[in-house]
């Protein structure tokens, strides 16, 4: 069982079980207002850290890695190498 910083134990209103699938359920592409949340999110730090020139161009990028599935395999392969002992 991973043991979490006291910060992380409650998140207001579900447990990270909850969380955690809604993640899992993004990066398999499923749209709703938790996708377009951290979607705007990768886009403004995209933006911020300057590897788009605009919140648009990185809202498409994100989408992007998105629905071509990479981004399911990086979660794929951390999931992997965490659970290597």
């Amino acid at each position: 069982k991973l043991s979490y910083p006291d910060d992380f134990k409650v998140i207001p209103g579900h447990d990270m079980n909850f969380y955690a699938n809604r993640l899992c359920n993004f990066l398999k592409g499923e749209a709703s207002n938790f996708s377009n949340i951290v979607l705007y999110n990768v886009a403004a730090l995209l933006m911020l850290t300057g590897k788009v020139g605009c919140f648009k161009e990185g809202f498409k990028q994100a989408s992007r890695v998105v629905a071509n599935g990479a981004a399911n395999e990086v979660l794929r392969k951390l999931v992997s190498i965490s659970n290597q002992k």
